[in-house]
């Protein structure tokens, strides 16, 4: 699955991330390595940073083959 970020500056494939995780409690990071990363969005809240992750999780475990990183105020929560 690929991954276009927030800013539309990279895309990620997930074949080659270890881990995504929320960091600073509103920035979604994938790491591949320990000195190499993408943030993949920015958000307001906590809340909405989490939300965006269920939102990737559900795409994963549904096989899509992509997911665009949505705009802050694109998350309700």
């Amino acid at each position: 699955m690929l991954i276009r970020s927030q800013s539309k500056t990279s895309l990620v494939n997930m074949d080659r991330v270890n881990v995504i995780y929320i960091a600073g409690g509103n920035t979604i990071q994938a790491f591949y390595s320990e000195n190499d990363s993408d943030t993949l969005g920015i958000y307001s809240t906590e809340e909405k940073a989490m939300k965006v992750l269920d939102m990737i999780q559900n795409v994963y475990k549904h096989e899509s083959r992509m997911f665009i990183m949505p705009a802050d105020q694109e998350v309700e929560v």
